[in-house]
């Protein structure tokens, strides 16, 4: 039914979201078979299993566009000292979830499980549902009514993606996710 239209598309696998405090608990109970934990950077990272497929990426939960456009954070950025998601960071997202296998569990976890997992989510659910990418963001925020998910990644992963802005609409479409601030 195009972009606009209700879906029946699935999601080839299951997918949950959580902060670090909770991890260890949704490992046990949901036993991902694949595993997107984003940290700090300088933070620990989060334990996993020795039989998930892990990809690991540090970068700090900044989004909102006066971040992005500051003088200040891009000073600080090309010292070092602030990292922001890239579209390396993304591309390395696409590239995992592509090969979580149909039928797999994966998590997507971040310090809070709110932000940087949430828009993870999202990209890796409308990756998986080419088209439907507004369903993608309803899905998630089915899953995750708390997340707000961040908004940068959610740009970048839509022009990755060929999106051609729906991502960032649909976030917006959803309300209350729009207006997030780290």
């Amino acid at each position: 039914m195009g972009r606009e239209g209700f879906s029946t598309a699935v999601v080839p696998f299951s997918i949950r979201i959580c902060g670090l405090r909770e991890a260890e608990t949704v490992v046990r109970a949901f036993v991902p078979t694949n595993i997107i934990a984003i940290s700090d950077p300088y933070q620990g990272g989060m334990p996993v299993p020795d039989d998930a497929s892990v990809l690991r990426l540090s970068f700090w939960d900044l989004d909102r566009e006066s971040a992005v456009g500051n003088p200040m954070s891009t000073a600080l950025s090309r010292r070092g000292l602030i990292r922001m998601p890239q579209v390396g960071d993304i591309e390395a997202i696409l590239e995992f979830g592509r090969d979580v296998s149909p039928g797999g569990r994966l998590l997507c976890c971040c310090g809070a499980g709110r932000s940087r997992s949430a828009a993870t989510a999202v990209v890796t659910v409308a990756q998986a549902m080419p088209g439907y990418e507004e369903q993608a963001v309803v899905l998630i925020r089915q899953i995750w009514p708390e997340a707000r998910p961040n908004s940068l990644m959610i740009r970048l992963a839509d022009e990755l993606i060929g999106a051609g802005g729906w991502l960032p609409g649909s976030l917006g479409r959803a309300g209350d996710w729009a207006d997030h601030s780290s």
